[in-house]
Protein backbone atom coordinates (compact mmCIF):
# COMPACT_ATOMS: atom_id res chain seq x y z
CA UNK A 1 0.00 0.00 0.00
CA UNK A 2 2.83 2.39 0.84
CA UNK A 3 4.43 1.60 -2.55
CA UNK A 4 1.22 2.64 -4.36
CA UNK A 5 1.06 5.94 -2.47
CA UNK A 6 4.69 6.73 -3.31
CA UNK A 7 4.10 5.91 -7.01
CA UNK A 8 0.96 8.05 -7.07
CA UNK A 9 2.81 10.97 -5.46
CA UNK A 10 5.64 10.68 -8.00
CA UNK A 11 3.21 10.59 -10.95
CA UNK A 12 1.29 13.60 -9.62
CA UNK A 13 4.51 15.56 -9.15
CA UNK A 14 5.71 14.72 -12.67
CA UNK A 15 2.32 15.70 -14.10
CA UNK A 16 2.37 19.06 -12.35
CA UNK A 17 5.92 19.77 -13.52
CA UNK A 18 5.14 18.84 -17.12
CA UNK A 19 2.05 21.07 -17.19
CA UNK A 20 4.18 23.97 -15.98
CA UNK A 21 6.78 23.37 -18.69
CA UNK A 22 4.18 23.18 -21.46
CA UNK A 23 2.41 26.36 -20.44
CA UNK A 24 5.64 28.37 -20.22
CA UNK A 25 7.10 26.99 -23.45
CA UNK A 26 5.03 29.21 -25.73
CA UNK A 27 2.77 32.23 -25.50
CA UNK A 28 0.40 31.83 -28.46
CA UNK A 29 -1.48 34.91 -29.63
CA UNK A 30 -4.46 34.49 -31.96
CA UNK A 31 -3.99 36.35 -35.27
CA UNK A 32 -7.07 35.33 -37.25
CA UNK A 33 -8.85 32.82 -39.42
CA UNK A 34 -8.50 32.55 -43.20
CA UNK A 35 -11.37 32.12 -45.65
CA UNK A 36 -10.79 28.35 -45.71
CA UNK A 37 -11.06 28.22 -41.88
CA UNK A 38 -7.32 27.80 -41.12
CA UNK A 39 -6.44 29.50 -37.82
CA UNK A 40 -3.20 31.41 -37.32
CA UNK A 41 -1.38 32.17 -34.09
CA UNK A 42 2.05 33.66 -33.34
CA UNK A 43 4.27 32.75 -30.41
CA UNK A 44 5.04 35.93 -28.48
CA UNK A 45 7.67 34.05 -26.47
CA UNK A 46 9.73 33.30 -29.60
CA UNK A 47 9.44 36.80 -31.11
CA UNK A 48 12.77 38.48 -31.87
CA UNK A 49 12.09 41.95 -33.25
CA UNK A 50 13.99 45.10 -34.15
CA UNK A 51 12.66 48.23 -35.81
CA UNK A 52 13.42 46.65 -39.21
CA UNK A 53 13.06 42.86 -38.95
CA UNK A 54 11.36 40.14 -36.94
CA UNK A 55 11.69 36.39 -36.48
CA UNK A 56 8.95 34.31 -34.84
CA UNK A 57 6.97 31.05 -34.88
CA UNK A 58 3.54 30.83 -36.52
CA UNK A 59 1.09 28.00 -35.81
CA UNK A 60 -1.42 27.18 -38.53
CA UNK A 61 -4.28 24.88 -37.57
CA UNK A 62 -6.42 23.30 -40.28
CA UNK A 63 -9.94 21.87 -40.17
CA UNK A 64 -8.58 18.40 -40.99
CA UNK A 65 -6.70 18.40 -37.67
CA UNK A 66 -3.21 18.99 -39.06
CA UNK A 67 -1.03 21.68 -37.54
CA UNK A 68 1.96 23.34 -39.16
CA UNK A 69 4.53 25.38 -37.25
CA UNK A 70 6.54 27.86 -39.34
CA UNK A 71 9.65 29.73 -38.25
CA UNK A 72 9.24 32.98 -40.16
CA UNK A 73 11.38 35.98 -40.97
CA UNK A 74 9.75 39.33 -41.77
CA UNK A 75 11.25 42.55 -43.13
CA UNK A 76 9.46 45.78 -42.27
CA UNK A 77 10.87 48.11 -44.92
CA UNK A 78 10.36 45.84 -47.94
CA UNK A 79 7.13 44.30 -46.54
CA UNK A 80 8.44 40.80 -47.27
CA UNK A 81 8.34 37.48 -45.47
CA UNK A 82 10.18 34.16 -45.72
CA UNK A 83 9.85 30.69 -44.23
CA UNK A 84 13.00 29.52 -42.45
CA UNK A 85 11.78 26.18 -41.14
CA UNK A 86 8.56 24.18 -40.78
CA UNK A 87 7.16 21.22 -38.88
CA UNK A 88 3.88 19.56 -39.90
CA UNK A 89 1.91 17.39 -37.47
CA UNK A 90 -0.92 15.03 -38.34
CA UNK A 91 -4.27 15.01 -36.55
CA UNK A 92 -3.01 12.46 -34.01
CA UNK A 93 0.19 14.42 -33.27
CA UNK A 94 2.68 12.48 -35.39
CA UNK A 95 5.33 14.44 -37.29
CA UNK A 96 4.56 14.29 -41.02
CA UNK A 97 7.27 16.66 -42.30
CA UNK A 98 10.06 18.67 -40.71
CA UNK A 99 13.09 20.61 -41.78
CA UNK A 100 14.71 23.80 -42.92
CA UNK A 101 13.00 25.59 -45.77
CA UNK A 102 15.04 28.79 -46.18
CA UNK A 103 12.73 30.21 -48.85
CA UNK A 104 13.32 33.44 -50.69
CA UNK A 105 11.85 36.72 -49.49
CA UNK A 106 8.27 37.07 -50.78
CA UNK A 107 5.95 40.09 -50.85
CA UNK A 108 3.33 40.13 -48.11
CA UNK A 109 -0.06 39.67 -49.77
CA UNK A 110 -2.69 42.27 -48.80
CA UNK A 111 -5.35 41.02 -46.35
CA UNK A 112 -3.48 37.74 -45.78
CA UNK A 113 -2.52 36.17 -42.44
CA UNK A 114 1.03 37.48 -42.92
CA UNK A 115 -0.28 41.02 -43.38
CA UNK A 116 -2.25 40.56 -40.16
CA UNK A 117 0.98 39.57 -38.41
CA UNK A 118 2.83 42.51 -39.99
CA UNK A 119 0.16 44.90 -38.68
CA UNK A 120 0.45 43.43 -35.19
CA UNK A 121 4.25 43.76 -35.14
CA UNK A 122 4.57 47.28 -36.54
Amino acid sequence: MRYLRVCLAVFLLLGILSIGNISSAADWYYVGQSANKDTFLIDNESLEKTSLQAKFWVRKGSADGTTIYYLMGMDRESRTVKVISRIKYGASGEVLEAGAVNSEWLAIVPDSPMEWVYSLLW
